[in-house]
């Protein structure tokens, strides 16, 4: 099987788009920290709707989740806790920047066109510590409290969040379907999938449990920046909100499936999805330019005709190099068309130098 996803996360650059097709036309890719959103913005980025960059603000915010996750687990590690993370950035050739973190992933079948879609997400970390620090009684109290039942110790997955005033509160006061479903989403397919996962590695760990970490981000908005209070709650997920079938069943079809039906929900994301607030703009008249948007609209269809033609000839040079052990040549192309150990395939054709 093919994985043409990044394994990374994107922290400063351009916006990952919320889902993509694979180059070999063989499935699709979802991504974590969009699954949980509107099926709205997925569907349009498997259309090829390309999504504006996030304004700079955003990028403030980012930055503060950034930041209170560290902070948070240096805490956590100050009290005895073991945090399992992948540490530092990469830095790619165009200069953006990824954040390394612990990757899982699970893959569906789509009957519909006998492709995949694959479901790909970061955890922010794995817990495990002794019994004696949830259990203390300084930890149900301000600045640090627990929602519901404590986290015993117990190997469990990570999520933090920096969250506004108010978002904490319902946090505090509901857990987290009261802040939003797009977390629970995450949070059931972060369970869910590291279960997979350690059932894979036959190492299965059926009650592997979630901690739900949050900070109150506070806002001056005179200055206009960011700070982190220091305040923390918690709370200890032992089971999915949505289980495997609910979490297939929105990857196969309400994310593939109205794709394929060529149909785009509404955005019923608690916020405007960035493809949403594209569609709220209103394009600014600049009729000076008209040529060279004309050049690259061109070039773009030319592109897009070229993929798909290029994707119709493959099986067909497939067919003529495996016969020939994967790997032919018919005058100065070279074909080379293998599948590997992993069961990936790999396919490129290539004209000899003279």
């Amino acid at each position: 099987m093919s994985d043409e996803s990044n394994s990374t996360v994107p922290v400063v650059g351009k916006t990952r788009q919320a889902a993509s097709k694979w180059k070999s036309g063989k499935g699709y890719t979802l991504h974590g920290s969009v699954f949980g959103g509107c099926t709205h913005s997925q569907v349009l980025a498997l259309m090829g709707e390309e999504v504006p960059p996030p304004p700079a603000f955003m990028q403030k915010l980012f930055d503060a989740g950034h930041e209170s996750e560290r902070v948070a687990k240096e805490w956590l590690r100050s009290q005895g806790v073991r945090v399992k993370d992948v540490e530092g950035t990469t830095t790619r050739a165009d200069g953006t920047c990824y954040e390394n973190q612990i990757e899982l992933k699970t893959f569906f079948d789509v009957p519909r066109d006998s492709t995949s879609v694959l479901l790909s997400l970061h955890l922010d970390g794995i817990l495990q510590a002794g019994l004696t620090f949830p259990i203390h009684p300084a930890y149900s109290l301000p600045p640090c409290q627990w929602r519901g039942e404590v986290w015993r110790g117990e190997m469990a997955i990570l999520e933090h969040k920096a969250l506004s005033p108010d978002k904490f509160d319902a946090f505090v006061a509901g857990g987290i379907p009261a802040v939003s479903r797009r977390y629970a989403w995450q949070c059931s397919a972060a369970i869910v999938l590291g279960r997979l996962h350690l059932e894979k590695k036959r190492t299965p760990n059926p009650t592997l449990p979630l901690v739900f970490s949050v900070e109150r981000r506070d806002y001056d908005s005179a200055t206009r920046t960011y700070s982190l209070s220091g305040v923390r709650a918690f709370q200890l997920l032992r089971e999915p909100i949505y289980d495997l079938a609910a979490i297939e069943d929105r990857c196969v079809n309400g994310v593939v499936g109205n794709y394929l039906d060529g149909i785009v929900p509404e955005c019923d994301s608690e916020y405007p999805c960035d493809y949403a607030k594209k569609d709220q703009r209103s394009p600014v008249e600049c009729n000076e330019h008209v040529a060279l948007a004309e050049e690259y609209h061109n070039h773009q269809s030319d592109v897009a005709y070229h993929q798909a033609a290029m994707l119709a000839l493959r099986p067909r040079l497939w067919a003529i190099a495996t016969p020939l052990g994967g790997l032919a040549k018919a005058g100065p192309y070279v074909v080379d068309a293998r599948v590997d150990k992993r069961g990936r395939e790999y396919f490129s054709v290539k004209k000899e130098t003279e």
